[in-house]
């Protein structure tokens, strides 16, 4: 018996046109935060959180302060 295989539609449209430009290449404006994404252990994550909770800073705000002294002190 032969087997007939249909293939199956596409669910992604139809691919963009060459003339199309992407605009992930823009710079953000002035004083927007931006996804920063670093991988660590677990236990240094939660730590981080748990001194920033503490503090009642924002994880980034903290991480901010922690690079400016980094500079600062090794730049």
């Amino acid at each position: 018996m032969a087997q007939i295989t249909v293939p199956k539609p596409s669910r992604k449209g139809a691919p963009p046109k060459p003339t199309e430009t992407v605009q992930n290449l823009a710079k953000p404006p002035a004083g927007n935060n931006v996804p920063f994404q670093v991988r660590i252990k677990p236990e240094t994550k939660t730590a981080f959180q748990v001194y920033a909770s503490g503090h009642q800073i924002r994880d980034g705000l903290l991480f901010e302060q922690v690079w400016e002294y980094f500079q600062q002190h090794h730049g």
